[in-house]
């Protein structure tokens, strides 16, 4: 989605008191903006509440921090906590084939990265 900016949460993401569940270290802020970028809204809800982006096993959660400036930050969540009408959206968009939402589906823990070629 065109004109979003994303801006990490910066006490989040400080070492070791950061909290939450936090980036893969192999997300660099350039790839969380191209994620963003491409990130589909939830079916049911308005885009302005939530986006999402999935990468390799990653699906990723965007959420507005000053939504009037256009400024959103974002998280991994498990696939399995995912409402299966954004996973349907996900497949639709191109984030996902059959094969990684089953496993995305399944998930239990993180990705230890974030799957992206």
């Amino acid at each position: 989605m065109a004109g979003l900016v994303y801006v990490p949460h910066k006490e989040k993401h400080k070492e070791p008191k950061g909290y939450g569940s936090l980036c893969q270290k192999s997300v660099s802020t350039e790839h969380a903006q191209e994620l963003l970028a491409r990130a589909v809204p939830h079916p049911d809800r308005p885009a302005t509440r939530a986006l999402f982006a999935a990468c390799g096993e990653a699906v990723f959660v965007a959420r507005p921090t000053r939504f009037e400036a256009g400024e959103w930050h974002g998280y991994p969540e498990l696939g399995s906590r995912i409402d299966p009408a954004v996973l349907d959206a996900l497949e639709t968009a191109g984030h996902l084939d059959a094969r990684r939402r089953r496993r995305v589906e399944r998930q239990r823990e993180l990705p230890a990265r974030c799957g992206c070629p």
